[in-house]
């Protein structure tokens, strides 16, 4: 559809210029006929007194010649007027193809970007549930940890710091309108991170109960 749709559009570029190029042809020459008749009328009015007034036969003669000549050049000029007028509705029309073919192209584009739109609403939607259900399941992890005797992480500490994983994952964006968030302060739940922390505390925590008592007093 694209390539059809770029070829459309060059064709009726073209379209356009051939009209132009015809109009500016026909102007060119109804320009040369005006010219022509102002001079056959020029020459008519000088050799009028000598034809009128003194009987001159050839002044007489030329002025025939001359009215025959502004008759072909009236009829010529008519004809160019009528080919003036034809040639400026086509290139009129082909004007309204150009912008009609623009249209149908700008018409492709909303399309296509809304649909992407569509797909990146719904990309959202689902980037969305999974992490209502990574951090639901990260959640139920803590809960269980805890009926194990492990009260770290602290439910608040968690909070603050999942609202800061959105900010960061959404600063920069026109969107969103938050501030960005400096890269120190851009600490990940996953490797390396805060979960990753609190999961290796809480093994510690098993090592020590694995290893016993003495492990516990020796640890104290």
């Amino acid at each position: 559809m694209t390539k059809q749709t770029i070829s459309d559009a060059d064709a009726a570029a073209q379209r356009v210029t051939d009209a132009k190029a015809v109009v500016s042809k026909l102007e060119v020459k109804r320009a040369e006929l005006l010219g022509k008749a102002e001079l056959i009328t020029t020459e008519r009015r000088g050799l009028a007194f000598a034809a009128m007034s003194t009987g001159d036969e050839s002044a007489k003669v030329r002025i025939t010649e001359l009215r025959d000549e502004a008759v072909a050049v009236a009829a010529d000029l008519d004809s160019v007027e009528i080919a003036i007028s034809t040639a400026n509705v086509k290139l009129r029309d082909a004007l309204d193809r150009q912008t009609r073919v623009g249209d149908i192209e700008r018409a492709h584009k909303i399309r296509a970007h809304a649909e992407m739109l569509r797909r990146h609403g719904r990309d959202v939607d689902d980037a969305a549930r999974m992490l209502g259900k990574a951090f639901a399941a990260m959640e139920n992890d803590m809960q269980l940890l805890r009926a194990c005797g492990i009260s770290h992480p602290d439910r608040d500490l968690v909070r603050v710091n999942l609202r800061r994983s959105l900010e960061v994952a959404l600063a920069g964006l026109p969107l969103a309108n938050l501030t960005p968030i400096p890269p120190g302060q851009r600490i990940p739940f996953g490797d390396g991170g805060l979960s990753d922390g609190w999961a290796k505390s809480a093994d510690r925590s098993a090592s020590i109960l694995e290893a016993g008592p003495n492990s516990k007093s020796e640890a104290a």
